[in-house]
């Protein structure tokens, strides 16, 4: 009998054709990667984490700031037919101080320096500043800023994540801009910006601002567009600070008489929680976390800092966020 048409080799043969009919169904029974839990293994993050900054948010892990994901959403302080086509749209007088809220949050900026010049970006936090005068905000310290990112928290994990939470912390800012570019040409001062909501870590699509040529101070319109924005979104989440030190029993917090507080005052400790996301991935709100226990305050500091002291149950650690208790 020839050597292919051997019983043995046709019985391997049809076992070949066996196992690959079968290998679909073997694979369909095996376990999918985990990308949805949320416990956390020890100093690491839950699956449901790293899908959320590798998958949803690759920005956040990728160390290129500036990235922009999708093309800008072109943005523009004036309503559309607020004038004729042929004329120039009226200057929008800035609020006066807007009523202030109970308990303001802080906001601070970036520049992308390969494009935006040193001196340009000093007249941008400066801009940013007299601007968040007239809002329920405060802007802050710009040295503050500069030494936490020049120290040694992200120095081993570059990326926004790392440093919009190391500023979560100190000095407290909880939405940060960062400008990629701002230029000038015919049509007007042109701005490249986004926002980061540090207590979301999501970073909202880039805004390409546009201010018209009459315009007599265009920094401060860019501010107005990008401040609105941010306190729009703000909302998403109540008002929080988190604690950047302790001595002992003492905690030392983000945020203190310029946001309110007043010693007496508690704060009750809680777990990040959960945010949730609309269908389109847009935050939509956040699942609060667990109480842990509470703070109060003994002490204010500078100008928005304070001294606290474990009042009850367990002490902040981590991301834990401090809320006005009930």
């Amino acid at each position: 009998m020839p050597a292919d048409k051997h019983p043995l080799s046709l019985a391997g043969s049809f076992l070949t054709f066996f196992l690959l009919c079968l290998l679909p169904f073997l694979w369909s029974c095996a376990p999918l990667p985990d990308m949805v839990s949320r416990e956390r293994p020890p100093g690491g993050m839950s699956a449901d984490e790293i899908r959320q900054t590798t998958v949803d948010q690759p920005f956040m892990v990728s160390g290129e700031y500036f990235m922009k994901r999708e093309p800008a959403v072109p943005v523009s302080r004036f309503e559309a037919g607020a004038a004729p086509a042929d004329s120039p749209a009226p200057r929008i007088q800035p609020p006066a101080v807007l009523p202030a809220a109970p308990f303001p949050i802080k906001i601070g900026v970036l520049t992308d320096r390969r494009n935006v010049p040193g001196t340009l970006a000093s007249d941008l936090a400066d801009g940013l500043r007299k601007t968040a005068a007239r809002y329920p905000v405060i802007a802050a310290d710009q040295v503050h800023i500069n030494e936490t990112l020049s120290g040694p928290v992200c120095k081993d994990i570059p990326g926004l994540d790392c440093m919009a939470g190391a500023l979560s912390h100190y000095p407290g800012v909880r939405m940060l801009f960062l400008v990629e570019s701002v230029r000038k040409d015919a049509s007007g001062t042109v701005a490249r910006v986004s926002v980061v909501d540090t207590g979301l870590l999501h970073q909202y699509p880039l805004m390409e601002i546009r201010i018209p040529p009459s315009d007599p101070d265009p920094l401060a319109a860019i501010w107005e567009t990008a401040l609105r924005f941010a306190l729009s979104r703000s909302g998403v989440i109540p008002w929080f600070c988190r604690a950047f030190g302790n001595d002992g029993d003492i905690w030392y917090l983000s945020a203190g008489a310029a946001a309110g507080l007043k010693p007496g005052d508690r704060l009750s400790v809680q777990t990040p929680g959960r945010v949730i996301l609309s269908p389109s991935g847009m935050p939509a709100g956040r699942l609060s976390g667990v109480v842990k226990g509470d703070l109060e305050i003994t002490a204010l500091l500078g100008k928005d800092f304070s001294a606290a002291r474990l009042a009850a149950g367990k002490a902040p650690s981590g991301n834990d966020i401090l809320v006005p208790a009930n």
